[in-house]
């Protein structure tokens, strides 16, 4: 009695072809994750520099020339609660001779996380 061969896949290869699926699968999922975090906080840190640019805007446009010193304070943007911290210093350079100059940084964080900066902007401001 002959026996003919059957055509179709034995159990192995279909298992090999399994498991090749299940690893392309797996990372394609972690490139798409990775990528959706680095869309979020690209997305946090574009908020981030919008609200540290309207603390300057609203800076200037006091039009008063800003005490050495250093401020908190908290805003609402985009659904989200900001910390800003506002530091009024001597220009570096020209600490003992020029007082009509201001650095003005302006650092924003997170209300829920204080401890990790999102942004750092440093304008300059004149005496009027």
């Amino acid at each position: 009695m002959r026996r003919t061969r059957s055509n179709g896949f034995t159990l192995i290869e279909v298992m090999v072809a399994l498991a090749i699926f299940a690893l392309g699968a797996i990372s394609l999922s972690l490139a798409s994750s990775s990528a959706a975090e680095s869309a979020r906080r690209l997305e946090e840190r574009m908020f981030a520099r919008w609200v540290a640019k309207n603390e300057i805007a609203e800076i200037r446009l006091a039009n008063t020339f800003p005490a050495l010193d250093e401020t908190k304070k908290t805003v609402k943007y985009v659904g989200r609660e900001w910390t800003l911290k506002v530091k009024a210093l001597p220009v570096p350079t020209m600490e003992d001779k020029v007082d009509y100059i201001r650095q003005v940084e302006v650092e924003v964080y997170l209300k829920q996380s204080p401890d990790q900066r999102i942004d750092l902007l440093v304008t300059y401001v004149g005496k009027v």
